[in-house]
């Protein structure tokens, strides 16, 4: 008797899906006093500001500089995010507990949540500091876009580039970035395998938030953050078969 074996083809569809970068509000009405954080509260300690750069494009943390010596200056307000000159959104954000409650319901992964002891005038405040790792796991690396093109000024290139793979594009990262020039490789079109609220993809200095966890943060009156347009596309796989 012949066997039959039966096999479901593959229904996946790529939906478009509206992203935002979320950026550290400067704007005095929401923050007071920009940069918030600009100083440490104690210079008898020994201190490397430069050791805070080392959060940026990183994907793991093996040396983590003191996150308990800040200074809010004091006409500064005390936001949910706490800008400072020290670490970029790119590198992670200084949040509160209600931010970060919001983020876990939201399903955002946090790499290693740290706690960070701000200082402001005579009172002394909490917030976690949130680093987030590269989204390479949710990336479609095949299906997704990337040009080169110059920072300064805007200079796109005709090519569009694709790659397998991760590894692949962060060879030509690389190639790009350490030849001459103010190169980078910018996102035209980049495909999610499942749904992320919040993430940064490989080597780019955004974070990128949902509609839906933007909308979310809004109606919360969560302060200390500003969005903007993307000039790039962003869908989702999803199943088309319901």
């Amino acid at each position: 008797m012949t066997s039959l074996r039966f096999f479901r083809r593959s229904n996946l569809m790529d939906v478009k899906a509206n992203y935002y970068k979320l950026l550290i509000a400067t704007d005095a009405d929401q923050v007071g006093e920009w940069p918030q954080v600009e100083g440490f509260y104690d210079y008898s300690h020994p201190i490397d500001g430069d050791a805070y750069q080392k959060f940026d494009f990183r994907s793991d943390l093996l040396s983590i500089p003191s996150l308990d010596n800040f200074r809010l200056k004091d006409d500064a307000k005390r936001t949910d995010v706490i800008g400072n000159v020290f670490l970029t959104e790119r590198a992670g954000l200084f949040v509160s507990d209600k931010l970060l409650r919001i983020l876990g319901a939201f399903g955002v992964e946090i790499s290693l949540p740290l706690e960070a002891m701000i200082h402001h005038r005579e009172e002394v405040f909490r917030r976690s500091f949130l680093f987030f790792s590269e989204a390479v796991h949710a990336l479609d690396f095949p299906k997704s876009v990337f040009e080169v093109n110059d920072v300064f000024p805007t200079d796109y290139s005709d090519t569009p580039l694709q790659f397998p793979d991760f590894d692949a594009y962060k060879a030509k990262w690389k190639e790009v970035v350490n030849g001459e020039g103010t190169n980078i490789i910018h996102p035209l079109r980049l495909v999610l395998k499942e749904r992320v609220h919040l993430f940064r993809a490989p080597s780019a200095p955004d974070l990128l938030a949902s509609e839906e966890l933007k909308d979310k943060l809004e109606e919360e009156e969560i302060t200390g953050l500003a969005f903007n347009d993307i000039d790039f596309e962003v869908v989702i796989q999803q199943d088309g078969t319901n």
